[in-house]
C-alpha cells in the first residue's frame, strides 16, 4: 500500500480555481488540504476510516500472497509428480 500512499491524487479546487496534486500521506497528515481558491478542513474520522481501509486493504494482499505462494509450491509438486509417475520410453 506504500504505492498508494505516494501516489498523488487531484485535489479540485472547492472555490473553483484550478485543482492541486498531492500525495496521499501528505493528505492524511495534514489538517486541511488548501487550493488556490479554498481549503478543505479534514476530519481525522474520515482519515482515521481511510487509514482503516488502507490496513485492511494490505492484509488483504498479504493473506493473497501467501495463498498464492502455498498453490504454487502445491502446482510445482503436482507437476514433478505427474512426470514420475508418467510412462517412461526411451529411445
Amino acid at each position: 500500500m506504500d504505492a498508494l500512499l505516494k501516489q498523488e491524487f487531484e485535489v479540485p479546487c472547492p472555490g473553483g480555481g484550478r485543482s492541486t496534486k498531492m500525495r496521499l500521506d501528505r493528505i492524511l497528515n495534514s489538517s486541511s488540504v488548501r487550493t488556490s481558491k479554498g481549503e478543505y478542513k479534514l476530519k481525522s474520522n474520515s482519515k482515521s476510516k481511510i487509514k482503516n481501509q488502507l490496513r485492511n486493504m494490505q492484509r488483504e494482499q498479504d493473506r493473497f500472497q501467501k495463498q498464492l505462494e502455498k498453490m504454487q509450491k502445491e502446482f510445482f509438486e503436482l507437476y514433478a509428480q505427474m512426470l514420475q509417475d508418467a510412462e517412461k520410453v526411451i529411445k
